[in-house]
């Protein structure tokens, strides 16, 4: 990857990471946590197909 590629995905990370935050500011950290998780898996499955 080039630098401005990394500039660009590091980027998208930090406004992936604010939408994320506003998206489950209304849970408890466990709520979020246990949420969390369940994406995980949910996007691990999606990947082995």
């Amino acid at each position: 990857m080039t630098d401005a590629g990394r500039v660009l995905a590091a980027s998208c990370r930090a406004g992936i990471r604010a939408v994320e935050a506003d998206f489950l500011a209304g849970l408890e950290a466990d709520e979020r946590a246990t949420f969390v998780a369940v994406l995980d898996r949910l996007a691990d499955a999606a990947r082995e197909g």
